[in-house]
């Protein structure tokens, strides 16, 4: 297909692609296998995975971890090597939060910036301390972008 990866076997796909083929094939695999175990596996789609309260909270607000025992959370990571598979207990990729922040300035004659107050330049100095709560703020062991 003229849409094909010109790399046998690797492929350049958006989170939900991939989401869904590892649904599908848990899945596939599940119902292979479903004369080895009892009880009944549910695969849950997670929304907006990356986003609080957008994401999981809805997941737990809907009920669908009601009556869960145990559950096994599946991400995407473009740093592990194709073909592997990365395991490790308690959370494990970050998340993100979203803020607004509003600045409201007030105009000035540029020969006399000080009777206005130029947002542009407070924007900037917020994101620049935004930047030092995690090389001043967070022990460097602990992840933090």
């Amino acid at each position: 297909m003229p849409f094909s990866s010109e790399r046998p076997g690797v492929m350049h796909a958006c989170g939900h692609d991939a989401h869904t083929g590892m649904g599908y094939a848990a899945s596939v695999l599940l119902e292979r296998q479903k004369q080895s175990f009892s009880g009944t596996v549910g695969i849950i789609f997670q929304p907006a995975e990356e986003a609080e309260p957008l994401g999981g909270r809805r997941v737990v607000e809907e009920g669908l971890l009601d009556d869960v025992e145990a559950a096994i959370g599946i991400h995407v990571d473009p740093y592990t090597a194709t073909g592997k598979i990365a395991v490790g207990a308690g959370p494990y990729t970050l998340a993100c939060d979203i803020f607004d922040i509003t600045l409201t300035g007030n105009s000035a004659h540029a020969a006399k910036p000080s009777e206005g107050v130029d947002a542009i330049a407070v924007a900037c100095s917020i994101v620049t301390e935004l930047q030092k709560i995690v090389s001043r703020e967070i022990d460097p062991y602990d992840p933090l972008v």
